[in-house]
């Protein structure tokens, strides 16, 4: 998965269920840049869990930026998108703006 190892066990974490299908694809930029890869480098995976959530996790290297986690968790309890959340169970937010965390995750 490229970099995105890291995410795969985040989220597995997060799940606390057992994988049951696992699907994922992958590509390869044509650009030179990313020729000396021996991997394919941009993959995304779909994972369904046995008590039915379901996942998503795309890596991709195939671009020149600096680099940046993204993190969108959702959920019936709440949301987490990077370093913002909501959720209808904490009071003092609202539904119609992100609450912003104190902390911003470091890169």
């Amino acid at each position: 998965m490229t970099a995105g190892c890291h995410a795969m066990d985040a989220l597995l974490l997060c799940m606390d269920a057992e994988v049951e299908e696992v699907t994922a694809y992958n590509t390869r930029s044509k650009n030179a840049i990313f020729a000396p890869y021996e991997y394919e480098t941009t993959t995304l995976t779909i994972l369904k869990f046995g008590d039915g959530k379901i996942a998503k996790v795309t890596s991709s290297i195939d671009c020149l930026q600096p680099y940046y986690f993204h993190v969108h968790l959702i959920g019936s309890e709440g949301s987490l998108l990077d370093n913002r959340f909501h959720s209808q169970k904490l009071r003092g937010t609202t539904k119609d703006r992100w609450s912003i965390l104190s902390a911003t995750p470091v890169m």
